[in-house]
């Protein structure tokens, strides 16, 4: 790995405290990073709780989420 490949690693770790989730209009907006985001209207949540999930695993199963909305 380069110099370049850690400044890369550091300016995403990064990013995810300047791309906060956010309340808006009605739908929850949550944003990992440059790489990912998700839209959820509040209407479609049904639950929340609490996880100390790694945010990639979470990540991974709104992605599948969304899969299987697409499919429908």
């Amino acid at each position: 790995l380069s110099i370049y490949t850690g400044f890369q690693l550091l300016a995403f770790a990064k990013s995810f405290s300047k791309r906060p989730i956010l309340i808006e209009n009605n739908t929850l907006y949550l944003r990992y990073g440059i790489m990912s985001n998700a839209e959820i209207e509040i209407k479609n949540i049904k639950s929340i709780e609490i996880s100390e999930k790694p945010l990639e695993e979470l990540a991974e199963a709104i992605e599948n989420e969304r899969g299987k909305k697409e499919k429908k």
